[in-house]
Formats: C-alpha cells, sequence, structure tokens
C-alpha cells in the first residue's frame, strides 16, 4: 500500500509541474531563426537555357492582365513588399529602363516617369486687389501614387521546343496600368511603362 501511495503522490507531483510549465514562450512566429538566411539572396539568377529556332514548332504571344484586387493576387500586394511599389520605385528612382511601348526599344526618362500619371490640377488666383474677377492660372502637379496600380499586364511567348518535347511559357515584359485623371475625369486604363523582365528577375 505504501509504495502505491507513493507512486501516487510522485505522479501527481509530475502532472502539477507539467501543468504550470507555459509553453506560450517558446512559441514563435517563425520569423526569428538562430542563423542568418542568405542562401535565397545569394543565389544566382538562372538564364534561360539556350533555344534554337529550328526547334520552335509553336509560338504564341500571350497578353494577360493580373487584377491585383482579386483575392487570388493579394500575395502580390502584401503590404510588407508590394510588387506594385517595388517597380514604382525602380523606375523613378532609375534603376530600370523605362520603355515606351511593346518594342522595348525607345525608353524614356525617370523624370518622364515621375510626371506620367501626375493630375495637373489649376487655380484662379486673383492679381487685383479691386476687382476678384480678375485671376491668373496657377497650375501644380499632384503626383502619382503606386497604390493606384491595381493592375499588372504581363506579355509572355508561349512556346514548344520540338526537339526537348517541352513547353516553355516565357515571361517577355510587365507593364503596370494605370487610369489617367484629366480635369477631374478618371479615363480609361493605360500602360505606365514597359519593362523587360529579363531586367526585373534579379530582383524578383
Amino acid at each position: 500500500m505504501k509504495k502505491i501511495f507513493f507512486i501516487a503522490i510522485i505522479a501527481g507531483s509530475i502532472n502539477t509541474l507539467n501543468a504550470q510549465v507555459d509553453y506560450s514562450e517558446y512559441v514563435t512566429s517563425g520569423e526569428y531563426t538562430s542563423y542568418t538566411k542568405t542562401a535565397v539572396r545569394q543565389r544566382p539568377v538562372v538564364s534561360h537555357p539556350y533555344l534554337r529556332e529550328a526547334d520552335v514548332k509553336f509560338s504564341r504571344r500571350v497578353w494577360r492582365v493580373i487584377d491585383t484586387r482579386q483575392k487570388m493576387n493579394k500575395v502580390l500586394v502584401w503590404p510588407k513588399n508590394p510588387l506594385t511599389q517595388i517597380l514604382y520605385n525602380k523606375i523613378v528612382n532609375n534603376e530600370f529602363v523605362a520603355y515606351n511601348n511593346d518594342s522595348l526599344t525607345s525608353f524614356t526618362t525617370s523624370e518622364d516617369m515621375k510626371k506620367k500619371g501626375s493630375t495637373e490640377v489649376v487655380v484662379a488666383i486673383p492679381i487685383d486687389p479691386t476687382d476678384p474677377y480678375v485671376t491668373k492660372d496657377s497650375i501644380y502637379y499632384i503626383d502619382y501614387k503606386w497604390q493606384d496600380m491595381q493592375k499588372i499586364m504581363l506579355v509572355e511567348d508561349w512556346i514548344f521546343d520540338y526537339k526537348h518535347s517541352v513547353f516553355k511559357p516565357r515571361i517577355v515584359a510587365i507593364v503596370p496600368l494605370y487610369r489617367p485623371v484629366v480635369a477631374g475625369i478618371a479615363q480609361p486604363e493605360q500602360d505606365w511603362t514597359w519593362m523587360k523582365y529579363d531586367d526585373i528577375r534579379p530582383v524578383l
């Protein structure tokens, strides 16, 4: 009986100790690690494999639009590092080449890109203290905000490699879309700029 009594006391003490341990302090959010994660940052961009023109038996250029307001695309506008902000900052800071059209040959300056999409505001300033109707127009611009970019167009080449029997979809260009505002009226969507995907790959 004594042995059974002592075993019961020991078991109860162990259960009490386990109940007093707060394991919540050991649960982490996954952000902290005991080592520095540099593998992804140091990983070089893999170039496209060589493809002969004779091996291309099927090719088609495809244009698709991604709406970041849709639930399945919300990851692209994650508040910590949204894709639209990355593209906008790289262009206005002259880190990416801003092309004018889908030929990807002619380009524009970062200064012009800062003005593109900005809203023109005209303010009448009185110049005659005796007559308030005598005015002159003063024009200023409200800078375009990257938060207003809600759609991104992808230009892709769908290629079938006959030699290796592989279908190869390749992104050619990324085009942020915006809606210019003229006289307070929002216009239809237009391309803000064209960017070569090969230029963007090291950043992404």
